[in-house]
Parts: C-alpha cells; sequence; structure tokens
C-alpha cells in the first residue's frame, strides 16, 4: 500500500479538495482508497457526510488513533492507497503523517507569497528526510501553462497544473469528485494527470500504468476519463507506460527557493 499525505501550513491551498478528488481518480483507476481526514476544520469529513457512495473510505481523526496501526490495518484489509488530509499547522499530527507517508504533496498557489510561505513546510520536511514535490494549485484557469519540464527536473514540482475551475465547487457539493460529476471536463483531465505524475514520482508502475501517461509526461494528446473503456469489473482499461521514473530525493529547501520565480511562471501566459 502506498501513503500519500497532502502538507502545508499555510491554509486556502486546497489540500483537501486535491486530496479528495485524488481519491475519487484513484479509484477510477481500480485502487482501494482510504480518505483520512486529520484536519480539525473537516472539510473532507463534511464532504464525505454529503457523498453517495461509500467509497473511498472515509476515516476522521476519532477513528485513526495511531497513524501506523491504521496503515497496517487497511493493508490487511487490502487497501492500496491511503491519502491524508492534514491540518494547515505544523505541528505532531502533520508530522506523524510525513513519517508515515511514501509522498507528501506541498499545494502552492502560483503567487510569490504563496510559494515563499511553503518554505516553513519545506524545511520540515527536508529535516525528517521525506520524499515530498510541490502541486501548483488554483492557478487562474484562462491563463494555465505547462510548467516546464526544465522546471521539473531541477526542482520536485509535479508537472501539472491545477486550474481553479467550478467543477471542483459544483462536485464537492453533491459529494462527488470531478471525475464524477464532469467525467470529460478539464477539471478531471487535470486530476487523471496529477494521479499519474503522483505514480511516477514514488516510481509505482505495479500495478500497470493509465492511458494518460502521454500527457502527464507532456509528450502527448489529451485523452478524457469518459473516453476510457470500463472492464468487465467495472475498472477503467489501463495500459502499460515505457517510461521508468527515477527515484524521488528530497530537495534541498535552498532549491525551492531558487526555483520561486518558476513556479510563478505556470500562472502566466508567456509572451510573444
Amino acid at each position: 500500500m502506498r501513503v500519500i499525505c497532502f502538507i502545508g501550513q499555510k491554509g486556502g491551498t486546497g489540500k483537501s479538495t486535491l486530496a479528495l478528488n485524488l481519491a475519487v481518480t484513484a479509484e477510477r483507476f481500480g485502487e482501494r482508497v482510504a480518505l483520512i481526514d486529520l484536519d480539525p476544520q473537516g472539510t473532507t469529513a463534511s464532504w464525505g457526510m454529503t457523498r453517495p457512495s461509500p467509497t473511498p473510505v472515509l476515516l476522521t481523526q476519532t477513528d485513526v488513533g495511531s497513524l501506523s496501526d491504521t496503515l497496517l490495518r487497511l493493508q490487511a484489509g487490502g487497501f492500496t492507497v491511503m491519502l491524508i488530509d492534514t491540518p494547515g499547522m505544523d505541528g505532531p499530527v502533520s508530522h506523524g503523517a510525513m513519517r508515515v507517508a511514501d509522498l507528501c504533496l506541498v499545494p502552492v498557489r502560483p503567487s510569490e507569497a504563496d510559494v515563499r510561505a511553503t518554505m516553513p513546510t519545506i524545511r520540515a520536511l527536508s529535516a525528517l528526510g521525506r520524499p515530498f514535490a510541490l502541486v501548483v494549485n488554483q492557478a487562474p484557469a484562462r491563463q494555465v501553462v505547462r510548467a516546464s519540464l526544465t522546471l521539473v527536473n531541477d526542482g520536485p514540482v509535479l508537472p501539472v497544473v491545477i486550474a481553479a475551475r467550478v467543477d471542483h465547487q459544483y462536485a464537492y457539493a453533491l459529494g462527488q469528485g470531478v471525475a464524477e460529476f464532469a467525467p470529460e471536463g478539464k477539471a478531471t483531465a487535470e486530476m487523471v494527470e496529477l494521479w499519474h505524475a503522483v505514480r511516477l514520482k514514488m516510481g509505482w508502475l505495479g500495478r500497470g500504468a493509465e492511458i494518460y501517461g502521454d500527457r502527464a509526461a507532456g509528450c502527448g494528446p489529451q485523452r478524457h476519463l469518459g473516453a476510457a473503456q470500463p472492464s468487465s469489473s467495472g475498472h477503467i482499461a489501463r495500459n502499460q507506460v515505457s517510461a521508468h521514473p527515477t527515484a524521488s530525493k528530497p530537495a534541498h529547501p535552498e532549491q525551492i527557493d531558487r526555483t520561486a520565480s518558476g513556479v510563478l511562471a505556470v500562472g502566466r501566459r508567456p509572451s510573444g
């Protein structure tokens, strides 16, 4: 089982929205997902209360107790992915999630203030030696351009830009993910890209790779979730990807700081 946590000391970056939508997207690709809400604000838990589907399984801090014990129980129960939504503050709960995670995702909005605000989180992750990556989130929908592969190779920024799209608000109100609310929408395509990029970052191709591998790598056409053909079990068919990702390793905080201007560039259209 792989464990992914969404971490960040700054509120309003969209941790909960990314966590619940990634959970729904992972399920669409055949994973058995547990979603854990450790944030006292309970954004993910509130979504779960309105959700018509019993999956992904949703646990709160009251249900969890020890993360390590919960991980073992879920793994024994056949779960393949555990996603953790953490509080927007530094503390024992966030650090506990960092320690058990195979990958820590740090959402960041494309502004100088938001990039700078990630530095305490980056330093904490680096001190613990935990693998992490930044996710550019809530970018202006009409100005989104793809993050350059040069930036991705030089720093732990995933090659996916998540735009601020209204589908996220509509889906949340209905207890759905964007993949369920608008299967052919752009928000869904971006979440599929994010799921594939996360798997590549972890080097996890053991269960087969998604059909969106080309686009997630920035070298192929867009293909929407709704275009995939479900298998007899109801899961979406998947093809093998020939790319072999390099191992993920933590970056030095100064490296993140130097890439700040590059992160900001993904939120505006280049001149010329």
